[in-house]
């Protein structure tokens, strides 16, 4: 008897730490515990892991909408990661159907950056900024134009401080947009403010901003924004510095590990 009531004991001790170990998980989404949480965070600024860290589960409660976007309007695409000739999206809009200020004629974007960009407008135009797009999608072959026709005027190594090589630009994207005067000065006028301001709201990121010409490649442009959804800017802001580079280089390096984490019903 004494033996049964011993081994009852030790049983009954066991089950607290089972559940324990069974509970380390720190979010309802993710089998993930602390530990493989920052292990992600190791190629990012210290600032920054710091940041996911003071409250993981606010870093995880906003990667969640993000993993089943990735593939749409979250990947990398910079000079250490090019799409292919082929990569064509296959829901471009002509923006000559719809009622936008355009330096030419014949740009397009995919359908829902399109539709986000037009609410920023309707809200621009409220607060008396007409925004011109300046260029949108550019097809492989175009942006090889672009940028032979570059390096024949600047040579190569200035061109790349400013121009992608085919491949390698976001406008392939094709939802990447140039606002305005496609100039510093850009960044100066209300309009170039307002859209600083506001962008993220509506899902729109500033690509290559000042002082981060070694972790983009490319030098300052306050005229470039890419779409990266409304959930993707509010995560960028709050755990990344608010720097778009930084953000899509962490899922870039994590969304396969992340998804084989995500805990889901089937």
């Amino acid at each position: 008897m004494k033996k049964v009531s011993f081994f009852l004991i030790l049983f009954s001790a066991l089950l607290p730490s089972c559940s324990r170990a069974e509970n380390n998980f720190i979010h309802q989404g993710f089998a993930l515990t602390n530990i493989e949480l920052d292990s992600t965070l190791s190629a990012m600024p210290v600032e920054i892991a710091e940041a996911v860290k003071s409250d993981r589960k606010d870093f995880l409660d906003k990667l969640l909408p993000l993993i089943s976007v990735y593939d749409d309007f979250l990947l990398l695409v910079d000079r250490d990661h090019p799409l292919s000739e082929n990569s064509i999206p296959d829901d471009l809009v002509d923006l000559d159907s719809y009622n936008i200020k355009v330096n030419k004629k014949g740009m397009k974007l995919r359908e829902p950056a399109l539709k986000a960009f037009i609410n920023m407008l309707g809200d621009a135009v409220k607060a008396n900024h007409n925004i011109m797009v300046s260029s949108a999608y550019r097809s492989y072959e175009y942006q090889s134009k672009i940028y032979n026709y570059y390096i024949s005027v600047y040579g190569q190594e200035e061109t790349d401080k400013f121009s992608a090589s085919p491949g390698t630009s976001q406008h392939q994207l094709g939802t990447a947009m140039d606002f305005g005067s496609i100039s510093d000065e850009y960044a100066l006028t209300d309009e170039g403010r307002w859209v600083l301001e506001n962008s993220g709201k509506y899902g729109f990121s500033l690509s290559f901003p000042e002082g981060y010409e070694d972790l983009t490649g490319y030098n300052y442009e306050p005229w470039h924004y890419r779409y990266i959804t409304p959930e993707g800017c509010i995560m960028q802001k709050k755990y990344f510095n608010d720097i778009q580079q930084y953000m899509l280089e962490y899922l870039h390096d994590n969304i396969s590990f992340i998804r084989e984490k995500q805990i889901t019903d089937n």
